[in-house]
């Protein structure tokens, strides 16, 4: 940290700073692990929503299925009175 500070401070053209930085790797350290531990949560996190949205398509063809065995068995409901008039006479 003390080195990438001296960096900032001094005159020197960017040719030498950019030799510095790659000599020491302060600045590099610092960076690829980290940049690859957000690539890493990006895919989990990518993962979990495909997973979630996969999940609740599933859910919601299953609702849509009882909400037309539902309107079934209501419209059954309705015609049995009916029916069982119609055969009485």
């Amino acid at each position: 940290m003390a080195s990438a500070v001296m960096i900032k401070k001094s005159a020197e053209p960017k040719a030498k700073v950019r030799e510095l930085e790659t000599v020491t790797g302060e600045l590099g350290r610092d960076r690829r692990p980290r940049d690859g531990v957000l690539t890493i949560a990006g895919l989990n996190a990518g993962t979990l929503k495909w997973l979630l949205d996969r999940q609740r398509q599933g859910l919601d063809s299953e609702a849509a299925r009882w909400n037309d065995l539902e309107w079934w068995l209501y419209e059954l409901r309705a015609s049995l009175p009916l029916e069982y008039v119609r055969r009485e006479d």
